[in-house]
């Protein structure tokens, strides 16, 4: 066997997103990518209080904007998207 393959027996793993805990990436990992419940409500808490979003063009915004005369382009809410959800 060649000393430079990687060793495909090993669990994945991934740290958790809210403590950055290693997490292995199986069945037996309830609340995977999570290391716990506790970090997923963490998480969740985040997302619902909007401190977590994902920048856009909110609908209602995007559909005045169309209604306005945007004849070329019919613009859609993920025309405006960044890469991955911000912190506010």
């Amino acid at each position: 066997m060649n000393s430079d393959s990687p060793n495909t027996n090993l669990p994945t793993k991934v740290n958790c997103p809210t403590c950055k805990k290693s997490v292995v990436w199986n069945e037996q990992s309830h609340y995977r990518p999570f290391c716990s419940q506790r970090c997923q409500q963490i998480d969740f808490g985040e997302w619902a209080s909007e401190s977590f979003s994902i920048p856009g063009v909110p609908n209602n915004q995007g559909q005045e904007h169309q209604e306005q005369g945007n004849q070329g382009h019919a613009e859609s809410e993920f025309d405006n998207l960044e890469q991955g959800p911000t912190r506010h």
